[in-house]
């Protein structure tokens, strides 16, 4: 789910916007835009790890995927 703040120490000052992504997952990060880059991006998922991008994080109807960043590998310790 996501949620906003201009004052993240105060717990009364959080606004939700609801769930982003349908796809289960205990994990994710967000990397925001900077003057350089016009894309906020979004990583999550608990095998593979996914991205998607946008512009307005509030707005689920505007994130574009990225695709699979980085897979798991049956051969290894990162695997299953």
């Amino acid at each position: 789910a996501l949620a906003t703040s201009k004052h993240p120490w105060i717990a009364s000052e959080w606004q939700r916007h609801g769930v982003i992504n349908d796809n289960w997952s205990k994990s994710g990060a967000v990397i925001f835009s900077d003057e350089n880059d016009e894309y906020n991006y979004l990583y999550w998922g608990d095998k593979d790890i996914n991205c998607w991008k946008t512009k307005d994080l509030k707005s689920k109807e505007k994130y574009e995927d990225c695709g699979v960043l980085l897979k798991t590998r049956s051969d290894n310790l990162d695997s299953e």
